[in-house]
Formats: structure tokens, sequence, C-alpha cells
């Protein structure tokens, strides 16, 4: 997603790197006031990004299993401590 996008109160400054999971994010949080790191979910291989609207497209065949979300919440908490 491009500098400047707010999600909730966050606000996306820039891009840090991309892996085979997702896309890593420095952003500023409106509410603690202070710059945070913010976690994108986006498998590659399995969605893309609308060139206009930068939503999310995911191919409507594919079950979402939820098998990311073990991995997630265990790098979350790892943060967390940071």
């Amino acid at each position: 997603m491009p500098p400047g996008t707010l999600l909730g109160n966050y606000k996306l400054l820039k891009a840090l790197g991309q892996g085979g999971f997702g896309i890593t994010y420095i952003a500023w949080d409106s509410q603690l006031r202070r710059n945070i790191v913010l976690k994108e979910c986006f498998p590659l291989g399995l969605c893309s990004r609308d060139s206009d609207t930068s939503a999310i497209i995911s191919p409507s065949t594919r079950k979402q299993d939820g098998s990311g979300k073990k991995g997630t919440m265990k790098s979350l908490r790892s943060l967390g401590e940071l």
C-alpha cells in the first residue's frame, strides 16, 4: 500500500520489506503517538492488489483455512515483548 494510506488510527509511512508471507510497514499510531511496525498478511501467489484501489484480490476458488493465523499470532506475541 502506498505511503499515507490510513488504516484506522494507523498511517503508513513506508514499506520496510516483503517476504513470502506478507509486507512489513512502518506506520504512525495516532493513539499511541509513536511509530509502530505493521505487518500485512499478503501471501505471495495467493493474492494480488487492485492497482486502482489497493484492495487485496483473492481468488474466489481458494479456500481460506486460517493456516497462517498461528504463525502470525506467534510473531505478534514476540514483537509485543520487545
